[in-house]
């Protein structure tokens, strides 16, 4: 079948869903979840990488992996996270372990033990000078990065409608997360 074909009929789909949801009414918010990640797999089908599409879009987003990758390398290397990195160091080992050990079990509690040492790490981490500064220019160029990214999906004849949807599902998230 013809991949245009395929990509119409799969937004036609996911319009239908949206607007069942929308005539169900009160829609939980892991329905709300749920409908959002199926949108959201319809856009990147229909529009597989945006970057293509816009090459200012290309260029915050290499503007965005420079400054995460500096950010990431900062953290690495400065002496004051050296305990907390050694710590996920051991963590992400337990996790490849319990990986090749299919220990579904181990694998979770590693995971949550990583999650919570890089927390931690990212706290530490606002607290220098040098280090805040590198975490400031990454979130300015992740934030301006997935801004265009909104816009150029949102204009794109395949994505408009759904990225239209998933601007009011989220919206209904942050509802649901309020009360």
């Amino acid at each position: 079948m013809n991949p245009l074909v395929m990509r119409k009929k799969a937004i036609t789909v996911c319009l239908l869903l949206s607007l069942a949801a929308v005539a169900v009414g009160a829609e939980t918010l892991e329905d709300l979840k749920t409908e959002r990640r199926e949108i959201n797999r319809a856009i990147r089908k229909a529009v597989p990488d945006a970057t293509k599409i816009d090459p200012a879009l290309a260029e915050l987003q290499r503007a965005s992996l420079a400054a995460n990758k500096a950010l990431n390398e900062g953290m690495e290397a400065h002496p004051g996270l050296s305990t907390l990195n050694a710590e996920i160091k051991q963590v992400f080992d337990s996790m490849a372990k319990a990986v090749a050990a299919n220990d579904a079990a181990a694998k979770q509690a590693a995971q949550e033990k990583n999650s919570e040492l890089r927390t931690r790490r990212d706290e530490q981490a606002s607290k220098i000078p040098e280090l805040a500064e590198l975490i400031a220019a990454n979130t300015a160029a992740s934030t301006a990065y997935f801004q265009r990214e909104r816009e150029v999906i949102a204009s794109h004849p395949a994505t408009k409608d759904l990225a239209a949807r998933l601007t009011e599902i989220n919206a209904a998230i942050q509802q649901e997360g309020k009360k």
